[in-house]
């Protein structure tokens, strides 16, 4: 595993066609510092998409630095 000092959201969505879930998750245990996002949903990106809580997530890490409190289940 690997810590970082920066915390990182990480966002994978269920059912990418280009880059596998598994992946995300993958990462996410690797990396301790961070929280994973999950996005169940079709297509290849979780921004923009129309949820709620993925959008409210990115836009707080992006604009303060800050990471949720724990992992996220998101849906459309």
């Amino acid at each position: 595993s690997s810590i970082s000092t920066t915390p990182i959201i990480i966002v994978g969505t269920t059912r990418d066609p280009a880059t596998p879930y598994q992946w995300a998750v993958a990462l996410h245990k690797i990396i301790q510092n961070s929280r994973l996002i999950s996005l169940n949903a079709d297509g290849h990106t979780g921004q923009g998409r129309g949820s709620e809580c993925v959008d409210s997530a990115i836009d707080k890490y992006l604009l303060t630095g800050a990471i949720p409190a724990k992992d996220l289940a998101c849906s459309l």
